[in-house]
């Protein structure tokens, strides 16, 4: 299953980097060469075309600093191992409900489940409340996720929606986080590894909304920056999805670098007790919100973005995730492996 599966991945990566490469503002002969470049190092790194071209800069780099990152293939090779080793952290974090009651310590926003049988009345108090987040149980990247204003939102229009839906009272920012984009909440991502006895930070983000979007992804436009996981200062510009760096951000003129997370050793004491509630969870990104009351998960990720965590700074983390799992006895080696394996056979 996974040779076909590879092909089949192969063979679309390199049909999306043609596409792409016929859009840049080059000359014929200039495109040919970059699309053979990159087909070149997609054998040996497997990187997509946006990860290639625009996130970690490949053509400028030499071959040890391009070993050095962790491309989105190798990172599903690690993801499809411990999808099979550790079932339970996917199923948590799969099912927002289930992440919801299983991290019940760590939420303390109301929120509640919809399905065709749920009472329209019960709905309508709800969304009379507070301004609320809807979100199909299923929704990744914000997709499907739309926010109703306190008192607007009709519950017939919420059960005529894709269903099962939560719906979840809005969060607002601390003042100081708020500053950067007040229309979303944005949020620190804490990236950790366990073992179920010990955890490690394995990298820390910073990530805001913008041009009005209720959301921080930045797949939504918003841009992200790196913290020191020992300080909680953020120590690089902004960036955004195609890797366009900014000293400030472009809506309100905040600037990243320098800034101080807001409690921070609470945020990093929370995502720490998380990783070790369930001793099945190993490599697992925590969203964190910091409101003027509190601290609290918004959700987990199984498959985390690494990506996020090489480009602030265009540093390559293959090395340090490695050593980091070796170090906590988690299974990694057999990756290493599969990954030379692929390129010997330009897979």
């Amino acid at each position: 299953m996974l040779v076909p599966y590879l092909l089949k991945t192969r063979r679309a990566w390199l049909k999306n980097a043609r596409s792409e490469i016929q859009k840049l503002d080059l000359d014929k002969t200039e495109k040919k060469h970059l699309y053979r470049a990159y087909r070149r190092d997609y054998t040996k790194y497997r990187p997509t075309f946006k990860e290639y071209y625009y996130s970690y800069r490949f053509p400028e780099l030499s071959k040890d600093e391009k070993e050095a990152f962790l491309t989105m293939r190798d990172t599903q090779l690690i993801a499809r191992k411990y999808r099979l080793l550790y079932r339970e952290q996917w199923i948590i974090t799969g099912k927002k409900q289930r992440f919801l009651e299983e991290y019940a310590p760590f939420v303390h926003r109301k929120w509640m489940l919809v399905d065709s049988g749920t009472d329209p009345e019960e709905i309508q108090r709800f969304l009379d409340s507070f301004d609320v987040i809807a979100k199909p149980t299923n929704a990744a990247s914000g997709k499907g996720v739309h926010k109703i204003l306190r008192g607007q939102g009709d519950a017939q229009e919420v059960l005529k929606g894709k269903l099962p839906m939560l719906l979840e009272e809005c969060l607002k920012n601390e003042a100081s986080l708020a500053a950067f984009h007040p229309s979303s909440v944005n949020t620190v991502r804490v990236t950790t590894l366990s073992n179920g006895k010990e955890v490690r930070v394995f990298g820390t983000v910073l990530r805001t909304g913008n041009q009005g979007s209720v959301f921080d992804n930045a797949d939504a436009g918003g841009f992200f920056a790196e913290i020191d996981p020992e300080t909680g200062i953020v120590i690089s510009n902004g960036v955004n999805e195609w890797s366009k760096e900014a000293e400030a951000h472009p809506a309100s003129g905040q600037v990243f670098q320098g800034f101080q997370i807001p409690r921070w050793n609470e945020v990093i004491a929370l995502c720490k007790k998380a990783a070790l509630r369930n001793p099945l969870t190993t490599l697992m990104a925590w969203d964190v919100a910091i409101t003027p009351q509190d601290i609290e998960l918004i959700e987990a990720n199984s498959i985390p973005s690494i990506e996020i965590h090489q480009v602030p700074l265009h540093k390559g983390v293959r090395r340090k995730l490695y050593e980091t799992m070796d170090e906590l006895g988690l299974p990694y080696r057999d990756v290493m492996f599969w990954t030379k394996l692929l390129s010997r056979l330009h897979l």
